[in-house]
């Protein structure tokens, strides 16, 4: 049953962002069907603006719709993540490219500040979304409108995988150096460079992402697999 709030009522972008939060720390999975009669209930609204919600976050390749079963989120396959960090890549080097024609000191002192915080955590979504805000940063040190939200968007798809496998620990102090690369390329004024170190960033955590993904597959294959033994015996 939908509960009507008179007082207070979430806006579609209030719900929109509020189930990607639910989404990002793993409270969705990939997979999960999103019933809108429970998210009614949830965000105290009616049918309508959920709907709406969950239109933008088809969109945006969030959630996917399936005939006979609804709204679901979205399941991250390897070709799809593949996919998913070789367009990071090119629109990662891209942003980084464009971002020395307006790179200054105040911005190489927010870097460094930014890729600090990933020494400063254990938590692995709070690692996540620190490496999210060091790229997201630079895409917006121009006056593009396009080039970051084409990011943003990218870098949700991606953080799908990232909440149900989240960042190895000893990955961490990897990818700190390789931000402080890319700094420093930056403030020497070494476009290609700083172009270098990104592709290199990306390709190195293309292949831990993959390889993680792949274990986690296995992984879960074994376990349906003799959940199906236990039960024929």
């Amino acid at each position: 049953m939908c509960i009507e709030n008179e007082q207070k009522k979430m806006t579609v972008q209030e719900i929109e962002e509020a189930t990607l939060e639910l989404i990002r720390t793993g409270k969705f999975q990939p997979g999960t069907p999103l019933r809108e009669a429970e998210l009614c209930e949830m965000f105290h609204v009616s049918r309508t603006p959920i709907r709406e919600a969950l239109r933008l976050l088809q969109n945006k390749g969030i959630v996917e719709y399936l005939p006979r079963r609804g709204v679901q989120v979205v399941r991250i396959t390897m070709d799809s993540l593949k996919e998913i960090t070789d367009l990071r890549l090119v629109l990662e080097s891209l942003s980084v490219r464009r971002a020395m024609n307006f790179v200054n000191e105040i911005h190489i002192k927010k870097l460094r500040e930014i890729n600090h915080k990933l020494l400063e955590t254990t938590d692995s979504y709070e690692q996540g979304e620190i490496d999210r805000l060091f790229h997201g940063y630079i895409s917006r040190m121009n006056d593009e409108a396009i080039l970051p939200q084409y990011l943003e968007d990218l870098q949700m798809r991606q953080a799908l995988v990232q909440c149900w496998i989240p960042f190895r620990p000893d990955r961490i102090p990897h990818s700190y150096q390789e931000h402080e690369g890319i700094i420093q390329s930056m403030e020497w004024g070494e476009t290609e460079l700083a172009v270098r170190q990104t592709e290199a960033h990306f390709l190195i955590s293309q292949r831990s992402l993959c390889k993680k993904l792949k274990e986690y597959e296995e992984t879960h294959l074994n376990l349906k697999t003799n959940k199906v033994d236990v039960l024929r015996m």
